[in-house]
Formats: structure tokens, C-alpha cells, sequence
């Protein structure tokens, strides 16, 4: 009998071992399934609907993960005449979403509305779930969260972050935020993940320089080995627009990147053009005389900025991100490009 006993419990050890080992073996697939690297890109418009050419973009690239924008979040006046953080610039969307691409709804929050109100995280929660249910959006495993904060909103922003965070745990959903390049050096936002942005590095009102991606504004902040206690994901740019300038004052970011149409604009050198005939654009009136920068993010800047961040970011970044996914822009790159880039 005590024999019987004694075999008995010593088999429960070996199943319990077992399930144990088991769990244990379990649990490390599913890190490494979630650590595997894969080809991501944003989409930042306010209608989703993809054309034949960026389907087979994601297609040919092997894109698993699409950061789309469901809407920002301002500070205004609603419908009762109450001031307070408010959801603008919703995402229609026009397309479904193919079911095997993981989705990931990105919110950006303007330094008004977090200066004004952190409170809004069940909010913003409920109406990301709502476009999902609407829009039959399923493969969601996290939410981004898009806002340059600095020391003077940092507090409203990280009590935001840590109750969203917490709500989200809850569902079993991940929190990862956008990382700027001047946020490096400060404490990180409690989220599960960064991602870091390396584009829209300079200055708009930099004549000499190209603001959307210049490896001397991003050297300084990469100088040496960075210890960010958030492993990260990097983003790069793949996308041009014009600077529209007026007597050296900044005017406007125009989308169109064609200037070459002689009866309204005049070359001056390789980027810069005048406008010689008065008309409108993109909902703007160009008076002649105006200037125009075109910027564009060429590949070589991208590859060397790229294998700057990867020899002084201690963790190397597990994904790399495109910004953004549009014909117009994406056209101007070979497919070779656009692995060298993922690579």
C-alpha cells in the first residue's frame, strides 16, 4: 500500500516535471516567435485604400505589419462648446485590411491636447476598438501611441502611457510608443516597446539642409553607445515633399513633388525652384516670386544613418519600419532598394 503510494507520487513528479518543462519550453517559442524580425511600414493618410502598386509592394517585400493611422488627438472645442483633448483627422477606411497583416493602430497625440488632458486613455481605447470591430480589423496585437513630448508634458504623457498600458495588458495587447531622437537622453515612457524615428530630423526652416533625413542632425544623438532601457524598433523614411517658403518665412509642407512644369516654376539649382506664375496648390495660393524646396530621402543617407543607429543601439533593433506606404513616393525606389533598406 505504501509502496502503491509512493509510486503513485512519484509519477505526479514526473508529470508535473514534464508540464512544467513544458510551459517552460512553450513560453520560450512564443518569445522568440514574437522577438523574429519582420518587414513593417506605416500608412499615414486619412483614407485607407490601397492601390494595385502598393498591394504588390507589400506583397513582393514580404510586409507582415502595417502601423496604420486611426486618428489624432487635439485639444478644441466639442460640440457643447467644451474644451478638452478631442479626436480629429479619423482614417476612413475605404479597403479591407488583408486578414494576414497585422495591424497596428497608431494615434497621434498633439503636445496641446496631453498638456491639457492624460485622462483620455479608456476613450481613445473604446474608439480604436470601435473602427476595428467596423472595419473588420482582427489581427491586432498592440497600439502605438505617436506624441513629441517634452520635459514639460512628460508627466501627463507617462500617466497616460501607464493607463493605457494597463488597460491593454489586460486584453492581452502591447504599448509601444514613438521615440524621437531628443528623447534618447530621457527617461523612457513606460510602454513595452520604442519605436525610433529616424526622420523629420532636421529643421523645416533649415535652407541648407534636408529636414526630413540629414546624417549630421542624427550623429549627435548617436554619438556613442546608447543604453535605452526600451528595446526598439527603427523607422526610415521613404517619402519627398516641397518647403514652401515666402521672403525666408515658412509657409507650408506641400505633398506634390513635380515641379518641373516650366509654366509654374523656374529651376534655381538641384532642389530649390521659384514660382514664376501665380496659382493654387494643394488648397494654397503661390504668389510668384515663392520658393519651393524639394526634399527627398535618398538611399544613400538612409543605409548610412541606418548602419550608424545599428552600431550604437546596444539591442539591435528588432524591426525596421517604413514611413510611409504611398505610390507616389515608394515608385522612386527599386525593389533592391527597398531590400537593401529592410535588410
Amino acid at each position: 500500500m505504501k509502496k502503491d503510494i509512493i509510486m503513485g507520487i512519484c509519477t505526479m513528479l514526473v508529470v508535473l516535471t514534464s508540464i512544467v518543462w513544458y510551459l517552460k519550453f512553450q513560453k520560450a517559442s512564443d518569445e522568440d516567435k514574437d522577438m523574429k524580425p519582420c518587414n513593417a511600414i506605416y500608412y499615414w493618410k486619412t483614407q485607407f485604400q490601397l492601390n494595385n502598386y502598393e498591394k504588390s509592394f507589400i506583397e513582393k517585400h514580404d510586409i507582415r505589419k502595417i502601423y496604420i493611422r486611426f486618428f489624432d488627438v487635439d485639444y478644441g472645442q466639442d460640440k457643447d462648446g467644451l474644451f478638452k483633448a478631442l479626436p480629429i483627422a479619423t482614417t476612413l477606411f475605404h479597403d479591407t485590411v488583408p486578414a494576414e497583416i497585422e495591424v497596428v493602430p497608431t494615434v497621434y497625440i498633439t503636445t496641446k491636447a496631453i498638456n491639457a488632458d492624460s485622462t483620455f486613455a479608456q476613450l481613445m481605447y473604446k474608439r480604436i476598438i470601435a473602427m476595428a470591430k467596423r472595419n473588420k480589423i482582427r489581427n491586432i496585437h498592440e497600439i502605438q501611441v505617436d506624441c513629441d513630448w517634452t520635459n514639460s508634458t512628460k508627466d501627463s504623457f507617462f500617466k497616460l502611457c501607464k493607463d493605457l498600458r494597463n488597460i491593454l495588458h489586460k486584453d492581452s495587447l502591447s504599448l509601444s510608443a514613438t521615440i524621437r531622437l531628443h528623447q534618447l537622453e530621457k527617461e523612457c515612457p513606460p510602454v513595452d516597446y520604442g519605436v525610433l524615428m529616424l526622420y523629420n530630423t532636421g529643421s523645416l526652416y533649415n535652407s541648407n539642409a534636408n529636414s526630413i533625413l540629414d546624417y549630421n542632425d542624427v550623429k549627435p544623438y548617436l554619438s556613442s553607445k546608447q543604453e535605452y532601457a526600451l528595446p526598439l524598433d527603427v523607422a526610415f523614411p521613404i517619402y519627398s515633399w516641397g518647403i514652401w517658403m515666402r521672403q525666408n518665412d515658412f509657409k507650408s509642407i506641400l505633398h506634390k513633388t513635380d515641379f518641373t512644369d516650366t509654366l509654374y516654376y523656374k529651376q534655381m539649382d538641384k532642389w530649390k525652384y521659384v514660382v514664376s506664375k501665380e496659382h493654387y496648390l494643394e488648397g494654397h495660393h503661390l504668389k510668384k516670386g515663392d520658393i519651393i524646396r524639394l526634399e527627398t530621402s535618398p538611399l544613400e543617407d538612409i543605409i548610412k544613418v541606418k548602419q550608424l543607429a545599428f552600431s550604437k543601439i546596444r539591442r539591435h533593433p528588432r524591426n525596421i519600419i517604413l514611413y510611409h506606404l504611398d505610390s507616389l513616393n515608394i515608385a522612386q525606389y527599386s525593389e533592391e532598394n527597398i531590400r537593401l533598406i529592410y535588410k
